[in-house]
């Protein structure tokens, strides 16, 4: 776990993993809408669920709308990764469709697909939006303005898609400092970054004897 290169994610290091699920896509904003329209948009510390243009100046970024109190994505929007959750809307989505959300290491994990280059693609061989092998995974600022139907790129050798790009995904982690620790208390509460937004979630189904 870890990057050589970025120095916020060094020293490299080994994790222990229990056996775990995840779906193998983001969540969409048909699938969000209908959460919403079950439990409503919640508050928890302050923090709505869906939190429409909260931390982008007040530009919205999301495509799901409320009108007469129903929530509904926008039309041509609803297989996109949901944008504009907070933590919390995303960690009480997983627990309503019993789940919740993968730990950083569990996230890493995922992604990597037992790859150890900077994308399950290959390596990052440029800077400025002009990848090729993030062009074949993922939607990024190389490839698009906003974001695209979830499962239209490459998956990873898992079965896995956009885990680069489309969207950022929420995890059950605190920012903390390396080396990863599932005993420190980083996977115990919200994160300092909670009511950040413009992030979707990814589901960690319950898995029996696996220990998740």
């Amino acid at each position: 776990m870890g990057s050589q290169v970025d120095q916020w994610a060094q020293p490299v290091h080994t994790v222990a993993l229990n056996a775990f699920w995840i779906d193998q896509t983001e969540v969409t904003n048909a699938m969000f809408s209908d959460f919403l329209n079950q439990e409503g948009n919640q508050v928890e510390e302050g923090v709505r669920w869906l939190e429409p243009g909260a931390g982008h100046r007040g530009i919205v970024y999301g495509h799901i709308e409320e009108v007469d109190g129903v929530f509904r994505p926008e039309t041509g929007y609803e297989d996109h990764p949901v944008i504009e959750g907070s933590w919390y809307g995303a960690a009480a989505y997983c627990a309503w469709a019993g789940a919740r959300l993968p730990t950083e290491a569990e996230w890493e994990y995922a992604y990597r697909s037992g790859t150890n280059t900077a994308f399950y693609s290959g390596d990052l061989t440029d800077m400025d939006c002009d990848d090729p092998n993030m062009d074949a995974i993922g939607w990024y600022c190389g490839n698009a303005t906003e974001s695209r139907p979830i499962g239209s790129r490459q998956p990873n050798a898992w079965g896995l898609h956009d885990m680069h790009g489309n969207a950022a995904e929420w995890t059950l982690t605190a920012e903390a400092a390396y080396p990863y620790r599932e005993d420190d208390g980083r996977n115990a509460a919200p994160p300092a970054s909670a009511k950040r937004c413009k992030k979707a979630p990814r589901l960690m189904p319950s898995l029996g004897a696996g220990g998740v």
